[in-house]
């Protein structure tokens, strides 16, 4: 019994240093960021909050903690302190507002006129392309 005990804590501290290694996090390359006493959420059930993340261009390459930045900090990276502020996993907001995206699909675009000649020029164009509009409808501009 007792060596049956002993192997499941030394397979269930193997497969831990797995999980939470930089080496599992594929942190083989020297980050160009790291993100320093984070409350950072990372939805692992084993771990689900670490404090420290390593970046390299677009790539998350280490998270954990901060003795496993030794692999992959280096003289050019750069170190923001999160000041245990929380950091969350991308949130992406999909919701869309169909009904609007319908009454303004018709709408003079203007977003990308840089000045009052180009304003006029859009509207010319809408004015021109739409003969039977009483009503042109646009956004603010600014």
């Amino acid at each position: 019994m007792r060596s049956t005990l002993s192997t499941i804590v030394v397979l269930c501290a193997s497969s831990l240093w797995c999980v939470l290694s930089p080496s599992a996090w594929g942190a083989t390359e020297i980050a160009d960021a790291i993100y320093l006493n984070g409350r950072i959420f990372i939805a692992n059930v084993v771990q689900p909050w670490a404090e420290t993340i390593a970046v390299r261009g677009n790539e998350i390459i280490y998270v954990g903690d901060k003795t496993g930045l030794a692999v992959c900090t280096g003289r050019q990276t750069k170190g923001y302190d999160r000041a245990r502020r929380l950091v969350l996993p991308g949130v992406i907001d999909a919701h869309t507002h169909p009904g609007w995206v319908a009454l303004t699909s018709r709408h003079l675009q203007i977003p990308g006129t840089k000045s009052i000649g180009e304003l006029l020029s859009a509207v010319k164009n809408m004015v021109r392309e739409n003969p039977g509009r009483e009503v042109l409808r646009a956004p603010s501009w600014k």
